[in-house]
């Protein structure tokens, strides 16, 4: 869109009013957004005028502090009245048409990209109807499934002996959104007179966000588009695949999680996911999915025969938790999808020494995401300098990334099966015993959780939240998926409270504090990545 832009027209002026709530959480979008809304807002003066020869196209931008509240941009825009009171910085174009272009590091060109490493990547499921697809509750998610059915089976065929053919699909559907979630794909379902059946088998488990696992309906006339979901995760096959879940776009900060299960598409901007392997739609024909290009690219750049797709599979996982990774090219993987570094061994990290722990951080220093590995080579004024080394030494730095990458892998895929961390549980005596939750709270210093009138825990490590996956961390993510809701146009309840095992929430959090913690101290654990100056 940017390169048509500028094709198109002479001038463009964007002054951006920011207000982008999704992006950074400290804003309010009653309070900094000038429309009242969680997305960012700007104003674009597109200038098309007869071009003199000589005269080039011109791109000028200009922002709003970024924490200003809304009254103050909106005496902001009054006292400059027009683009030319404004002081206008001028924007060059990279070779990708980007236009804002601080912090993007050139170097981070130079690595292998997933999509060269990885044969096929499929987006995450996107339904266009959740309250509808998905729930805790699978008896629920089948009475909802086929209730939507009924009503849909109904329009289409309403629509096939309808006797005004000229009346357009929009007027004539039913609008009632508790009866049925419409998109553009089920009205073509309808113009083709698809009928539909509820199928058992369709039922399957899902991610729907990190540590929070629902039932999904997963169909191609109810889901509004699979991608190559069905060659990652067929329905024959179970616990036998594993993907990375990347978080992409520029709305959260970058996140990666290993899954075995079909992972949801996430808002905004979305999310894509890399399967170690792939298969025919039956579950046939399993073939592994990183490229013998990337093996071959791997074992020769460690002079390394022993490397396999599994370690390649990890490396990368531990590469894409690195918080110097995450730092550094925090603006690059805003834009574009992951790119890997062959790590190496720098003064700042022994051959000798590299599968021993770094020196722990204290929590002062930072989240996980943001925190930076000490070291020796932090004292000097230039860049990390690379010992003289043989090929095994960089060896040893990429099976210690892979060992890394491999327990990280273990845990986050079976969080559920993990010990839990020991919290200290208040029982108010007044009440009567109870383990459901209806929305469960933090404490300001985070160290306490109320999970409902009868039960306080308390005790949480400050560490816990240094373990984030883009705008949250770990256990907030729980905190803030497993509460009762009510959909309010569909009038759908998502209870995640289980009949059968009521303590499962109390104990999904302690797992998950458990996990938090030891994905921590792996990370910072992890040699430097020996990335360029």
């Amino acid at each position: 869109m940017r390169l048509h832009l500028a094709n198109q027209f002479d001038a463009i002026y964007i002054l951006d009013l920011g207000g982008n709530v999704l992006r950074n959480p400290k804003l309010s979008g009653t309070t900094h957004n000038v429309f009242g809304i969680q997305r960012g807002v700007s104003i674009n003066l597109l200038v098309r005028r007869p071009v003199k020869a000589g005269q080039t196209r011109v791109i000028r931008y200009a922002r709003a502090d970024e924490y200003w509240r809304k009254e103050q941009k909106y005496q902001y825009l009054e006292q400059k009245e027009s683009a030319a009171s404004v002081a206008w910085q001028a924007l060059v174009p990279d070779a990708k048409n980007n236009w804002l272009t601080v912090g993007l590091l050139q170097e981070f060109e130079d690595f292998p990209s997933v999509s060269s490493i990885f044969s096929l990547a499929s987006n995450g499921l996107k339904t266009n109807r959740d309250e509808w697809a998905y729930n805790f509750d699978r008896g629920i998610l089948t009475a909802n499934i086929n209730r939507t059915l009924e009503v849909y089976n109904q329009e289409v065929a309403r629509w096939a002996s309808r006797r005004d053919k000229k009346v357009t699909l929009d007027d004539f559907l039913v609008g009632d959104q508790r009866q049925i979630s419409w998109s553009e794909t089920l009205k073509k379902h309808v113009q083709a007179g698809d009928y539909a059946s509820f199928d058992e088998t369709k039922v399957r488990r899902v991610l729907y966000r990190p540590f929070c696992s629902q039932h999904v309906y997963f169909d191609t006339l109810l889901n509004e588009r699979q991608y190559q979901l069905r060659s990652v995760f067929p329905q024959p096959v179970k616990d036998e695949n594993q993907a990375l879940w990347c978080k992409v776009g520029s709305d959260w900060p970058f996140f990666s999680l290993t899954v075995n299960t079909i992972p949801d598409a996430l808002p905004q901007s979305g999310s894509r996911c890399f399967p170690f392997y792939t298969y025919a739609e039956e579950g046939t024909h399993r073939r592994e999915n990183i490229t013998d290009w990337a093996l071959e690219q791997f074992r020769a750049h460690y002079h390394d025969p022993s490397i396999t797709k599994w370690d390649i599979f990890h490396y990368i996982y531990a590469v894409l938790h690195h918080p110097e990774y995450r730092e550094r090219y925090a603006a690059n993987l805003r834009r574009e999808l992951p790119r890997i570094p062959f790590a190496s061994v720098t003064t700042a990290c022994h051959p000798d020494e590299a599968e021993s722990s770094a020196s722990p951080r204290t929590p002062e220093e930072g989240p996980m995401h943001l925190a930076r590995t000490t070291t020796a080579a932090d004292n000097s004024t230039g860049p990390p300098v690379r010992k003289n080394r043989g090929p095994q030494d960089d060896s040893t730095v990429f099976h210690a990334f892979a060992k890394a990458g491999q327990r990280m892998a273990e845990i986050h895929v079976h969080y559920e099966q993990q010990p839990q961390f020991k919290l200290t549980k208040v029982e108010k005596k007044s009440e009567k015993l109870d383990y459901c939750v209806t929305k469960m709270k933090l404490s300001k210093d985070k160290t306490t959780l109320i999970y409902n009138q009868f039960l306080t825990l308390s005790g949480i490590p400050k560490e816990t939240y240094d373990y984030r996956l883009g705008n949250r961390s770990a256990l907030e993510w729980v905190i803030d998926q497993y509460q009762v809701s009510t959909d309010k146009r569909s009038g759908i309840t998502n209870d995640p409270n289980r009949a059968d095992d009521p303590q499962y929430i109390l104990r999904l959090i302690g797992q998950v504090i458990t996990v938090s913690l030891e994905t921590v101290s792996t990370v910072r654990a992890l040699p430097p990545l020996g990335l360029p100056g």
